[in-house]
């Protein structure tokens, strides 16, 4: 995984969970107890499959098909996270 990716989700988690996170591409402990917040990543996952799998689910949530919420790095999952970093600035706008 690389620290942009994780970048990534430790910013879309803490907002999304309200845990407080150092957003420093490391996906440490206090990350992997903030993805474990989102009842649709299985907790037996190790930490790898949860970032991953995170970013599938805010795919899903967001109409992007990233194929199924697996926790496995594809050509779906990699197209729908640069979708995401597309629309980014727009996914948190203040209603």
């Amino acid at each position: 995984m690389n620290k942009k990716l994780i970048k990534f989700v430790q910013t879309n988690v803490s907002r999304e969970t309200g845990v407080p996170l150092n957003v420093d591409g490391d996906a440490g402990k206090k990350t992997r107890a903030a993805l474990l917040r989102i009842p649709q990543l299985p907790n037996h996952w190790e930490t790898e499959r949860l970032v991953i799998g995170y970013v599938q689910y805010l795919c899903t949530k967001h109409n992007i098909n990233a194929g199924p919420l697996d926790g496995r790095w594809g050509p779906q999952t990699e197209q729908g996270y640069e979708e995401l970093l597309g629309e980014t600035p727009s996914l948190w706008r203040a209603d």
